[in-house]
């Protein structure tokens, strides 16, 4: 009887873990896992998008179950020159049937407001970076 009395509670709490506290427990999002083609349509997009080779790090990326499009987060750094900046974070859509959609975000580089809202656009995609 005791012991039951104090497992109830212990239950309780491990149950209400499971829930995603930041929305209405409703499913969105799942985890994915970048393919070497994914990662190409990635580069090429960023690429694309920063007018200069760059290379990619730390990618992490979540399936959107009503879409099926991936949302991707992670560092990009530009190669200009020989001269290599800071990885700088950047977030995107990689089309179920396209390219890679860059997220567009006002600021450059390590600008405290572009980092902010890139993180925001993550956590939002229920990807931590």
């Amino acid at each position: 009887m005791r012991l039951s009395f104090i497992l109830s509670p212990l239950m309780v709490l491990v149950c209400t873990a499971c829930v995603d506290p930041g929305g209405d427990g409703v499913l969105t999002h799942s985890e994915h896992s970048l393919t070497a083609a994914d990662r190409a349509r990635i580069e090429a997009g960023m690429a694309g998008y920063l007018k200069t080779p760059v290379q990619l790090s730390g990618l992490r990326s979540s399936y959107g179950l009503g879409d099926g499009n991936v949302q991707v987060c992670g560092y990009v750094t530009t190669v200009t020159g020989g001269r290599t900046p800071p990885p700088a974070l950047f977030a995107g859509t990689l089309l179920s049937s396209g390219p890679f959609v860059p997220y567009r975000v006002p600021g450059a580089g390590q600008d405290p407001q572009r980092i902010a809202a890139v993180q925001a656009f993550c956590r939002s995609q229920q990807i931590e970076i």
